[in-house]
């Protein structure tokens, strides 16, 4: 999801906004206008969408079912682990990323049968080396190997409730609406950023079309608010920004004080 646009409706349309532009007959100021004309439509399809979104999260996270106990993990697990904070205590859950990558793999063990000049070409220092390792390649001949039935039942058991936990979860978001509600705010926040693009493409021809992109540029890119810099040359483009847009630059409280 795009993070830069999704703001709350009242940042989009400030009380302070200067009023727009007339519409110049200049081309290429026109077609700013209109895009700023569907700037402001999408922003505020945005922020309802947003609003959308947020309520279903909610109704989603309170019916989301608990990571099942099942997929806590264990020293003799198959797959790895990660670490979640819970209450302020460390806990260890299946990687479920390596769990997915155990399906229809064939677990094994194996063991080292080869002599002690065996181990020296393998630049190997003790036998118990090679304990639990596959064959080095090249030199299959030097081990032996039989199905690990242990890993195997525990990643068939891990892989079956994982499933279901993920079939749970997908039952839950379909229920609350959560996946629409996310696409259709994705949707327009795609839609917004286009528009915003293709104004930052256009050589605006007369100061009317310089100050369209100056708004929309303080709108899209800092929520309405332009911030004081101590940086000479930043100062500079912060108050030509200020100047061409209307908008008030944000001093700091200790200097405005």
């Amino acid at each position: 999801m795009n993070s830069i646009v999704a703001l709350p409706i009242a940042t989009f349309v400030p009380t302070s906004a200067p009023d727009l532009p007339e519409r110049y007959s200049s081309n290429g100021d026109e077609v700013l206008i209109e895009l700023f004309d569907q700037l402001q439509d999408l922003k505020l399809r945005l922020g309802l969408a947003s609003t959308e979104t947020s309520a279903r999260r909610k109704d989603y996270l309170k019916a989301k079912p608990e990571m099942p106990e099942a997929l806590r993990w264990r020293l003799d697990d198959p797959v790895g682990y990660v670490i979640r904070t819970e209450d302020g205590k460390r806990q260890l859950w299946c990687n479920t990323g390596e769990l997915e990558n155990c399906r229809g793999r064939e677990f094994r063990q194996w063991a080292f049968k080869g002599s002690e000049d065996d181990y020296k070409k393998l630049h190997l220092e003790r036998p118990e080396d090679t304990d639990g390792l596959p064959p080095v390649k090249g030199f299959e001949h030097l081990w032996e190997s039989w199905p690990d039935t242990h890993r195997q039942k525990r990643a068939t058991e891990l892989l079956s409730v994982w499933d279901n936990y993920k079939r749970a979860i997908h039952e839950v978001g379909e229920a609350t609406g959560i996946r629409e509600a996310n696409k259709a705010e994705d949707e327009i926040s795609d839609q917004l950023y286009s528009v915003f693009d293709r104004m930052t493409k256009i050589q605006a021809q007369t100061p009317a079309g310089l100050r369209v992109q100056a708004i929309a540029h303080v709108l899209y890119l800092h929520d309405g608010i332009i911030k004081e810099s101590h940086y000479e040359e930043l100062g500079m483009i912060v108050r030509l920004l200020s100047s061409l847009s209307g908008f008030p630059i944000e001093r700091d409280e200790e200097e405005a004080a």
